[in-house]
């Protein structure tokens, strides 16, 4: 899904822990709280189904947000990790409406080589 101006599409709790923040999940609900101002609730998140939503229009979340993407990586992780030779494809046919220029710049995806990895069998 695209959202202008998001440039991620999951929260991660490690990305909210790692800024002096504390995530309470409970059955129908969540709270992120921060811990250096009194346990002050600073979001609100709804659960949906087997997700956990995050309700941007309670809070600010800009602390939530953890580093920064390239306009390729934007892009890669958007099309569902697509090979990036396909993603220059998918441009140079003018296949995607607004579909930036991209630079022929092949980046190392942590989640795509984590899923390229084999695992060997342990011995019996």
């Amino acid at each position: 899904m695209y959202v202008f101006g998001i440039t991620k599409n999951l929260i991660y709790v490690f990305m909210i822990t790692d800024q002096d923040l504390k995530v309470e999940f409970f059955k129908s609900n969540y709270y992120i709280k921060y811990l250096l101002d009194r346990m002050k609730t600073i979001a609100i998140g709804i659960r949906t189904g087997g997700l956990y939503k995050l309700d941007v229009r309670l809070a600010p979340v800009r602390a939530l947000v953890a580093g920064s993407l390239t306009t390729e990586e934007l892009w890669h992780q958007r099309f569902g990790h697509i090979n990036y030779n396909d993603l220059l494809l998918l441009q140079k046919k003018e296949m995607v409406r607004d579909l930036p220029m991209l630079k022929h710049v092949h980046n190392d995806c942590d989640a795509c080589t984590l899923g390229k990895m084999l695992k060997k069998e342990f011995p019996v």
